[in-house]
């Protein structure tokens, strides 16, 4: 039998593998645009990567809790 928290693990590995992928294909849009946008595009990815990093350590916290 499942205890809860293997219960709360396996609920909530899906939703967080998402969130993983789609802030991967969030940087590589961003990665995009600052080698091939204009000046404009490049400034914009300069206000939008401290959000990603961020959430990419807000996932990693969330999963590092889950695990331990």
């Amino acid at each position: 039998m499942a205890t809860a928290t293997q219960d709360c693990t396996a609920t909530t590995s899906m939703p967080i593998q998402q969130m993983e992928e789609d802030l991967h294909r969030f940087n590589s849009a961003l990665d995009y645009l600052e080698t091939h946008g204009d000046d404009d595009a490049f400034g914009a990815v300069s206000l939008m990567r401290p959000f990603a990093t961020s959430l990419e350590n807000r996932l990693q916290d969330l999963r590092s809790a889950l695990a331990g």
